[in-house]
Formats: structure tokens, sequence, C-alpha cells
């Protein structure tokens, strides 16, 4: 398969989107190695502002 991938830019069209993947990011990690993380954190005021 020779597939090509498109870098670029986030906009803030995508950030609901990002925010998603980074939910669902931490909650495998926290069910998975780590029982601290917080899995809420990325749709947190705190996670929309890093």
């Amino acid at each position: 398969m020779n597939e090509k991938i498109k870098i670029r830019r986030a906009t803030t069209d995508v950030l609901n989107i990002i925010q998603q993947l980074g939910t669902e990011l931490a909650e495998f990690e926290h069910k998975n190695w780590d029982s601290d993380l917080d899995p809420k954190w990325p749709l947190s005021t705190t996670g929309e502002q890093a």
C-alpha cells in the first residue's frame, strides 16, 4: 500500500476531534497502565488551555 500522509496545522474546527482522541488515549492509558491518570483531563478547562 502506497498511501501518502498529509500533515497540516490544526484549526479550531477540529478541536473537538483532537480533544476526543486525547480523551480516548487517556482512558486507554488509565485502564492499562496508569490508574492515577485523569481520563477526563483533555476535556477539562485545564486540558483545553494546554
